[in-house]
């Protein structure tokens, strides 16, 4: 009974610290979003012909990262 009682504690344990390590950094994301929207600027071709307002996209996307909280979450925001 004391073997699986330290087992089970152990394994909780274990998921505990693995679960922490899978924080979301708001700013790396940040980082990573101004990185697409520099190169969609410098490497799109019809940029001008799509009147696209690089500007607009970019507040609209940064009001959404405070919402992010998983790794899912990441994964469906830049898709």
């Amino acid at each position: 009974m004391r073997l699986l009682t330290l087992l089970l504690f152990l394994l909780l344990k274990v998921s505990f610290f693995h679960a922490k390590e899978n924080n979301i950094n708001p700013l790396k994301i940040k980082e990573d979003l101004n990185k697409i929207l520099s190169d969609i600027s410098k490497n799109y071709i019809y940029l001008p012909e799509k009147n696209m307002d690089l500007n607009c996209i970019k507040k609209y996307y940064e009001a959404q990262i405070p919402n992010i909280k998983s790794r899912e979450d990441v994964v469906l925001f830049f898709e």
